[in-house]
């Protein structure tokens, strides 16, 4: 009876991994004192490879397919990613925090759900709710 039944299903969180055009506020390595005015968005290619946890990326999408060295990376196992606003105009502002670093990122809402979708089996939370600060 009990013994015969099949333990039972777990769902299971593929990492199917991701690429395309984000927007990276930039100024994530430089020293808190610099002035945000000196901040500005990046349109870089983003790439989190099938079955990995390292997100990079890179100037062009040349360089992503060449394999290039990336302009910078993140390992997100264990990150935090939360939605930080949307706009009137549907861009939506989210963050990928780690002990390290943080990227702050934006995107149309499509992208945005596609990039939570891949993240969600790596990060330790995935948060699509608007948060305050």
């Amino acid at each position: 009876p009990d013994a015969a039944r099949p333990p039972p299903c777990l769902p299971v969180l593929v990492r199917t991994g991701a690429r395309g055009w984000l927007e990276k506020k930039s100024g994530g390595h430089e020293e808190r004192g610099k002035m945000k005015l000196l901040q500005k968005w990046d349109r870089r290619y983003f790439v989190l490879p099938a079955g990995g946890a390292e997100l990079s990326y890179y100037k062009t999408e040349d360089d992503a397919a060449r394999g290039e060295h990336p302009a910078g990376s993140l390992r997100c196992d264990g990150a935090e990613v939360f939605l930080k606003e949307v706009r009137d105009d549907g861009v939506h502002r989210f963050t990928i925090k780690t002990r390290e670093r943080e990227l702050k990122l934006r995107s149309s809402k499509r992208e945005f759900e596609t990039w939570a979708s891949a993240l969600e089996p790596i990060a330790a939370e995935v948060d699509d709710a608007p948060r305050a600060g």
